[in-house]
């Protein structure tokens, strides 16, 4: 988990989109198609809805983004 002094500064964002472009560079070969993640917070929840994630319809539990 991470310190409250270091959010804010736009870390997980940047870790978020390179983990989303090697997601899709993965899709291209593989045929994957959604990124899937546990939030582990509202604000994570929050943090990823912002980022185009939605409501998995299985796991209502988990954000999913597709990636194509």
């Amino acid at each position: 988990m991470r310190r409250r002094s270091d959010q804010r500064h736009g870390l997980g964002e940047s870790l978020l989109n390179e983990a989303v472009q090697i997601a899709i560079k993965a899709s291209e070969s593989i045929g994957v198609v959604p990124l899937v993640v546990p939030p582990i917070s509202e604000e994570a929840e929050a943090f990823y809805r912002k980022h185009g994630f939605s409501v998995a319809k299985a796991a209502k539990s988990m954000l999913f983004l597709g990636l194509h």
